[in-house]
């Protein structure tokens, strides 16, 4: 009760406008704390694919841009390659399904499956070099040929 009587004569003391401007640095500083550094990527893309009936495969070409709206350079970029989570019964999709009851993608055959096995990542037409993930085979880590700094952008074919 005694804290309420202090801020009620501290507002008496002050005019409406201080107050607000008082009360809106306040919570200004206390949302700036509250997210320390919340930034999240940009990319925008297009994707041509082609389909080939007789041999059950995809041909495409990516064209991506990305900005780093991070705080920190980039080096290279981890990419998601989807596909790969069907390429065998090794991957943590297989797993997945495993645990859940499914054996249907474990015991399927060869012809069931299906991958990413030609990539070719390139920017201003350099050739990137690729890493596979040491634990999983549907992340591929592609190194930039030269770093990416914050607020800059590329563009990845």
């Amino acid at each position: 009760m005694k804290g309420m009587r202090v801020f009620l004569l501290f507002l008496k003391k002050i005019s409406l406008n201080r107050f607000l401007l008082l009360f809106a640095l306040v919570l200004s500083c206390r949302t700036a704390l509250a997210q320390p550094g919340y930034w999240q990527q940009f990319a925008e893309y297009t994707i041509d694919v082609s389909l080939n009936d007789n041999d059950h495969s995809l041909d495409g070409f990516m064209n991506l841009r990305y900005v780093n709206q991070s705080p920190d350079t980039l080096n290279f970029i981890w990419f998601h390659l989807w596909p790969n989570a069907f390429k065998n019964d090794q991957t943590a999709f297989s797993e997945q399904l495993l645990e859940n009851g499914r054996t249907d993608f474990y015991f399927s055959s060869r012809e069931q499956s299906g991958y990413i096995n030609r990539l070719d990542f390139r920017v201003e037409n350099i050739a990137c070099k690729t890493e596979d993930h040491p634990l999983y085979i549907d992340i591929l880590k592609v190194i930039l040929p030269q770093p990416l700094l914050p607020g800059q952008n590329i563009t990845l074919t």
